[in-house]
């Protein structure tokens, strides 16, 4: 199964979990916040590569600062294809392996979900 049936699968597993939960939204913003935070610790850091972070992955802290990075590149360039798929693989293995309960985790699967969506809708034909 490749990486995009994988994110196709999460997302439709969110979504179908958002529509019956609604306490998902709330921990989606949750995630959002920490994400936020994430990526202002990441700035003050300096010049980080996100590839290395994500593929050391050697604490969730990694990820997170990865992700924080391709958020970032993805508000600079909404047409980015790379970064919005390299967010979207961040939010699925937040959601697959994070340490947050299971409401942040469901809602790292949707907003992986709408990650996948936007690298769908970038990405040439």
């Amino acid at each position: 199964m490749g990486r995009r049936s994988i994110l196709v699968a999460a997302g439709t597993v969110a979504l179908l979990l958002t529509a019956h939960a609604p306490w998902v939204g709330r921990a989606h913003a949750r995630v959002a916040r920490q994400a936020r935070i994430d990526a202002a610790q990441a700035d003050r850091a300096g010049a980080t590569d996100p590839d290395r972070l994500y593929d050391q992955r050697r604490s969730e802290r990694d990820v997170r600062e990865a992700l924080a990075i391709w958020q970032t590149r993805g508000r600079l360039r909404p047409d980015d294809a790379e970064s919005a798929w390299k967010e979207a693989r961040a939010w699925y293995w937040l959601g697959a392996h994070g340490s947050e309960e299971l409401p942040a985790r469901l809602a790292a699967f949707g907003a992986g979900a709408a990650a996948a969506r936007r690298a769908a809708a970038a990405a040439p034909a």
